[in-house]
């Protein structure tokens, strides 16, 4: 089930599933966004946030800042089961450095 609506200026999207959380599109994107802004740093960060500001949503805006192109939603998808150091080398693909790696996924 979703549901969507907009409250004080922001849109809100509530998406219910019977899947375990962990195994959701949603909670991966947001795994995976986390360890990006963790190992991008705040250039990385300042990226992102510059293009949720020019309106993109989430997904597209960390797909745009790593330099991608394709499906953005199906594109982080798939680099939630990256290691940190194949995230890594997406961010310096997108021109900025890892601030760490661990072999972590």
């Amino acid at each position: 089930m979703i549901a969507g609506f907009i409250a004080h200026g922001w849109e809100f999207e509530i998406f219910g599933s019977t899947a375990p959380v962990e195994r959701q599109p949603g909670w991966r994107h947001l795994e995976v966004e986390q360890r990006l802004l963790a190992l991008g740093g705040p250039s990385f960060r300042a990226t992102v946030m510059k293009l949720r500001q020019a309106g993109l949503k989430t997904e597209p805006a960390f797909w745009s800042a790593l330099n991608q192109s394709g499906a953005p939603y199906s594109g982080m998808l798939s680099l939630s089961v990256q290691s940190d150091d194949v995230l890594a080398e997406h961010l310096q693909n997108g021109d900025f450095t890892a601030e760490h790696t661990s072999s972590r996924g």
